[in-house]
């Protein structure tokens, strides 16, 4: 879903289609039931950045905005449609991915309630994946990736966040989006959104978390941090994750 996104559904159309029919095609012996878990727009965004970021995108919270404008809503509302046609609407469940309505507020859960399966809960066990990095962590990547490319690799990531919140007691500021910017998303994406509610929600809100207020419009990354943490990444590509040594004792590295 997230790479289909990314297409333009009107020109490949034809391409996406093919796609889908090979695929069902191949699971011809089972009974497909496609789960979309959607993220608001807004959040989308946000979470789009991040990934882009961690995987070592020079783009910087401006450049990426106008990237992201430039993006046609219509193409996801172009690809469920195509899904639809593909697949059948009937088999085709879709969930916002609100902790607050997800089973149990876990999206394994959820997951697995929607199959069916909850008895299975205890045979599935969370490790690292997709999680969002500490925010000073981001904001360091997003200059250095400017000048070294992707030093780390996506778990070593990680295991930094995890250790710059655990251990170092680093705070996070997971919203970067203004308030404007997200009613102005809303409304450019409502189609999709009104969409989704109409065929798979009863026509009621699909999204029922507030958005958040422009608070966190204030944080700027510290420049001891930056100067910290920069070090940090720059030791574990040379040396690994295997001895980390307090971020005082690092050597300094070209900023």
């Amino acid at each position: 879903w997230g790479r289909l996104c990314l297409l333009d559904t009107r020109r490949r159309s034809h391409e996406i289609s093919r796609f889908f029919k090979e695929l069902k095609a191949f699971l011809h012996e089972h009974e497909i039931t496609i789960i979309l878990h959607v993220r608001r727009m807004d959040l989308y965004y946000e979470s789009l950045y991040r990934q882009s970021i961690k995987s070592g995108s020079p783009y910087g919270r401006k450049q990426f905005k106008h990237l992201a404008r430039e993006r046609d809503p219509d193409n996801f509302l172009g690809l469920i449609k195509l899904m639809q046609e593909s697949f059948g609407e009937e088999n085709i469940v879709v969930r916002p991915l609100e902790r607050g309505q997800l089973e149990d507020g876990d999206l394994v859960s959820d997951f697995l309630g929607i199959l069916g399966l909850t008895e299975r809960k205890n045979d599935f066990t969370s490790q690292y994946g997709n999680e969002g990095l500490q925010r000073d962590l981001l904001e360091t990547l997003a200059r250095t990736n400017k000048k070294y490319g992707k030093l780390v690799s996506n778990m070593e990531l990680l295991l930094l966040s995890e250790i710059l919140k655990e251990q170092y007691k680093f705070g996070d500021e997971k919203y970067i989006l203004s308030h404007q910017e997200r009613e102005e998303i809303m409304v450019q994406y409502h189609p999709f959104h009104q969409y989704l509610e109409k065929h798979y929600n009863d026509n009621k809100l699909l999204f029922l978390e507030p958005m958040p207020g422009d608070d966190h419009l204030s944080y700027k990354l510290d420049p001891e941090r930056y100067k910290k943490i920069r070090n940090m990444l720059y030791y574990v590509h040379h040396n690994g994750m295997s001895y980390m040594p307090s971020a005082d004792f690092l050597v300094d590295t070209p900023a």
